[in-house]
């Protein structure tokens, strides 16, 4: 597979696409660790940051928020020290258990998006998710159907023409084929 672009809007993909099969996890439980650790402290700092600006962006305080696909939950715990009620969808089963033993049921974590109420969330974000997921529109319209009135779906993905990606050249790391 090799990343091309459209030669009518320049948008860039990975061609062949790789079948989705939802059995089959993209990341081991040890990938996921390493990333996890690896990257904490400066998640934690970013998402912090993200957190205070909500307020801004949202014209109200935040009450509750959803993360989908947040693995370990740092965003979820900034959120959850500035006083708003989380909730998490996390797709790998050790996460689940990891998360629901951590947070004692102080952080509702679902295992999908179906089970969770409707017009409740102001604020739902899917952070360098929406690009795993197999069917992109009927998860957003479904996420669409979770936000309170006014609420915001915050859904940042790689761009590869973006300027990150573009200093970086060779080794931006956002894409890279499955091993």
């Amino acid at each position: 597979a090799i990343v091309v672009a459209c030669v009518r809007c320049g948008l860039q993909y990975v061609n062949q696409r790789y079948q989705f099969d939802a059995t089959v996890m993209a990341y081991t439980d040890a990938m996921e660790e390493r990333y996890f650790a690896a990257t904490y402290t400066a998640r934690q700092q970013t998402y912090g940051a993200f957190v205070r600006r909500l307020p801004h962006w949202l014209g109200r305080d935040v009450q509750h928020l959803l993360e989908v696909g947040g693995g370990e939950g740092a965003l979820r715990e900034a959120a959850a020290s500035a006083g708003i009620t989380c909730g998490g969808v996390e797709q790998s089963k050790t996460l689940q258990q990891r998360l629901r033993e951590k947070y004692q049921g102080r952080i509702l974590i679902a295992d999908a998006v179906e089970t969770l109420p409707a017009t409740h969330f102001d604020v739902i974000t899917l952070l360098n998710v929406i690009e795993h997921v197999a069917a992109p529109h009927e998860l957003l319209a479904l996420l669409w159907t979770k936000l309170s009135p006014g609420g915001i779906l915050f859904v940042p993905t790689p761009n590869a023409g973006g300027l990150p990606a573009r200093w970086q050249r060779a080794q931006w790391s956002q894409i890279s084929p499955l091993r």
